[in-house]
Order: structure tokens, then sequence, then C-alpha cells
């Protein structure tokens, strides 16, 4: 890579750092991060890289090659989620300069230093929660692909077939992360393959095109396949990752255009700054004159987001991270900046002094609005040692087992440095009944060690069926930490001898 390109990689990668040293709570200014979905698929990943097998061995929804890039970061830094954060910072930089580069398709002196400053938008805001979101890291691949579309358009230029299958490769990527994020790539697709038949007036080139494609999405599928058939778990990979999620997650409550509009509404409501962001960019591509932007590039990138919007909210509208998706769209915000190109500075201003300034600067305005904004900055520096979590694996003895019972997974297992027992190790958003069952049985005869929930025992729903008769209440611990509210822990030690089942 020579200078021109290091520069601008290496100013993304030190704002993403900054950046999300504050708003992620995987960084070290953090002791842990408190966001459950983080822990649940921490604890798989690190069970995966320990010999077990996801939905075999541990039931969850997301894609095994998320459990894999976090249990990787888990790898990087152990007893910590450190190792996530550099992910982080790797997917939000990638992000930012390939949305930069998309941009100097249409504003070649645009400065780099807008898009800390854009991103200062997201970050911070309840949107973008604790960090560490699976939309979060595939917004770098997202990004790269809207660029080698409009480049290719742009330069007049076939898609080489090394482009094809490495965006085939992102696709792929992204079916075994969270697969309803693949309507991005499928109109990505669809729109090269329908104008190669526009321009031929055949449909050759086109079907070419499409098959070399999917087979970059068959190079990152392959290896996925292999191992789950090699463990005998490919039906535990079909109804874990697809028929769960297609089947069992989301339960609708209203009609999809009422539950797609309910999400809109939540993502303007819960980041505010963001949605305007996101708002302007839409209408600046909407009222681009066509002779910046041709019209197959804003209809693509109009279905690329209308697209995205039905896949992620016409189930659930109350997941408000489904949102950092649309941050690949972000930087066409800046498009009314093209006015400014056409600003000539005076001769005595020296421009590389203008724009080291104005690198500098934005970057320290958009790490100040983190530090005043984000929910998670007063939270800095909180002692790892007065956290539930800390608290709770100080009492445990080595090679003790550990319940996260009828709860979420709350960072215990992690903490602890424990792998779960049993399948149902956590409480999830689908299939409530068969881990309710589950668990209940394990209690009753009492084969984990410690069990750790926030119901008390006489305040637990009926429907939970605590049996609690094998245990005793051996600490409760009440903790802020990361949300506001008073959160209380409780701690049960088994007090009979070890349980039939054990």
């Amino acid at each position: 890579m020579n200078r021109r390109r290091m520069l601008p990689a290496a100013y993304c990668l030190i704002a993403a750092a900054a950046l999300l040293m504050i708003c992620s709570m995987n960084s070290w200014l953090y002791p842990i991060n408190p966001w459950v979905d983080v822990n649940i698929i921490a604890t798989v990943g690190r069970a995966m890289f320990d010999g077990m097998v996801p939905y075999r061995d541990l039931v969850e929804q997301k894609g095994p090659l998320l459990f894999a890039l976090f249990g990787l970061g888990m790898k990087l830094t152990p007893g910590s989620y450190h190792g996530l954060y550099l992910l982080e910072v790797l997917a939000v930089a990638g992000a930012m300069y390939f949305g930069w580069k998309t941009l100097r398709l249409y504003l070649p002196k645009l400065s780099l230093a807008w898009l800390p400053l854009l991103f200062a938008t997201l970050l911070p805001c309840n949107v973008f929660q604790t960090g560490g979101s699976a939309e979060e890291l595939l917004i770098f691949p997202a990004a790269w692909s809207v660029y080698d579309l409009l480049r290719s358009w742009r330069s007049g230029e076939r898609m080489k077939l090394g482009v094809l299958v490495r965006n085939g490769f992102f696709a792929g990527c992204i079916l075994w992360i969270k697969f309803n994020l693949l309507s991005f790539h499928f109109v990505w697709m669809a729109a090269l393959a329908l104008d190669a038949v526009v321009r031929d007036r055949r449909i050759g080139r086109a079907v070419k095109m499409c098959l070399w494609f999917l087979a970059g999405m068959a190079l990152a599928s392959i290896p996925w396949l292999i191992c789950f058939g090699a463990n005998g778990a490919l039906s535990d990979l079909a109804q874990g990752y697809f028929a769960d999620n297609l089947t069992s997650y989301g339960a609708r409550m209203f009609s999809v255009p009422k539950t797609i509009a309910l999400g809109v509404y939540v993502l303007a409501l819960r980041g505010p700054a963001y949605f305007g962001a996101l708002v302007l960019a839409g209408l600046s591509v909407l009222m681009v004159p066509r002779r910046i932007m041709a019209l197959r590039e804003k209809l693509t990138l109009i279905a690329m987001a209308v697209l995205l919007t039905v896949s992620m909210y016409s189930r659930i509208a109350a997941n408000v991270y489904y949102g950092v998706m649309f941050a690949v769209f972000l930087p066409f915000a800046l498009l009314p900046l093209g006015l400014l190109e056409r600003v000539r500075l005076p001769e005595w201003l020296d421009r590389a002094a203008v724009r080291t300034v104005g690198a500098v600067g934005a970057l320290a305005v958009g790490t100040a609005c983190a530090l005043l904004v984000s929910d998670a900055a007063p939270y800095i520096g909180t002692d790892y040692e007065t956290l539930p979590q800390a608290q709770v694996a100080g009492q445990m003895g080595e090679g003790e087992t550990l319940l996260s019972y009828m709860i979420m997974d709350g960072g215990f297992y992690m903490a602890a440095d424990v792998h779960p027992i049993n399948r149902w190790f956590t409480l999830l958003n689908i299939r409530h009944e068969d881990c309710y069952e589950e668990q209940s049985g394990l209690v009753a005869q009492g084969v984990p060690d410690w069990l750790v929930t926030n119901w008390a025992e006489d305040e637990a729903p009926k429907q939970l069926d605590m049996k609690m008769e094998r245990y005793e209440l051996a600490g409760v611990y009440e903790t802020d930490y990361a949300y506001g509210d008073k959160t209380s822990w409780y701690l049960f030690r088994r007090t009979t001898g070890e349980g039939e089942g054990s």
C-alpha cells in the first residue's frame, strides 16, 4: 500500500479507535460489556474455540461466523472483551475509509476529516448500544461493496471477476453472521446483472457474473458445511440458525407496514442526530443532479436502503441496534459539500496545513462529543471488583459449575471463566418453554453448583416455576452499571449433595 493510501487508512484507524474507546464498552476504559447479546455470543464463541459445537451443544440463533469472530476476540485478550474492541475498530475504520473513497467518486477533493464527525452521530447514541453488534461488524464489507459497485459504473469498466468473487465472499460472510441482511447484496448483484442485460441486450454476461458471485458465496460457506457436517450437526445448524430465526424469533404484533414504521420511529427516537444524518443522506441522493449521480446509482442505493429496512424491521421493531447497518449510507450526507469545492482558499494559506488542522480538529470535536453524549461515558474507569460479575466469580471454587437461571447471560460465565454445562445456558428470544423445561429439570436435580438470576425466588413470575429446594441464597448484588436503573442479581448455592443428573 503506497503512502497515498496508508495515510487515510491510518487516520481512519485512529479516528475509529478514539471514538470507540469511549463509545464501546468492550474497550479498555470499561471492565465488562453489560449487553446480554454480547455476553451470550461471547459465551458461545469461547466454547466454540474449546471444542463445543454451536446449536448442538449450546442453543443460540446468530450465525456461526459471528461466534468465531467473538471467540477470536476473546482469545486475543483472554478474560476480557477488549479483543472485540479491536475487531470493532477494524470494522468502523473500514466503513469510514470506503465511505470516504465512495464519496470521492463524486467529490474528488472531499476531506477525510468529515468522516469522524459523521460517525460521531452514530457511535455515542443509544442505537449503537454498548458496542459489539453483528451490524457494526458488517458495515465494513457493505461499505466496500458500495464502493466496488459505484466505482465500476462511474469508470465505465466491466467489473473484474476477482471483484465479483470478493463481493460474493462478503455476501457469504453475511449469510453466516445474520442472513436477513443478505438483502443488501441481493440488490447489489441484481443491479449489476440487470445493468448488464440492458447494456448487452442478452443475459449471457449477467449469468456469468451471478455464477462468479455465487462462487464467492460458496467459498465462505463450504468451511461451515464441512465443520458442522464433520461433527454430525448439520441438522442442528439448520434448526438453530435458520428454522428458529424464520419461525420462532420476533413474533409480529402488527401488520408488516406498521411494524416497519414503528421500527423507523424507534430509530429516530433513540438516535435523533444519527437519524437526521441518514435523512440528509437520503435527501442528498434524491436531489443531487443526475449529471453528478446517475439514475441507476440513485435507484440502487434507494433499493438497498428500502430492502434492508424491510428485511430488518418486518418482524420486530424493538431492536434499535438493527439501525447500525444503515451507517453504510451515512457518507452520502456529505454530498452537499460539493458546493464548498468551488470556494477558493486565499493564496497565503498552506493547503497541507489546513488539511492537517482540519483532520485533527474534526477528530477532537468528534471525541469530545462522544464524551459528552455517550451513555457509556459515565462508567469510564469503573472498578471491576465492584461489579456483580466479579463478586460472583470470587465466590466460586475451581471446577464448580454455574447456570444463568431463567435469564439472559449477564457475563457471569466469562467472569468465572467457565463453560455452560447444558444446551439452554441462557434465556433467548425463542422457544422459552424449552429453556424453562431444561433449566428447571437441572435445578430440581441439583446439577449446577451455583445459580445466578435477577429474580428473587418469591418474586419470580409463576410460569417460570423456579424450583429452588436444593439451593440457598448466597448473595444479592446491586448495580446500575451501564443502564442507569438498579439491577439486582441473586446468587444461589447448592446446599444438598451433588445431584443425580450431574
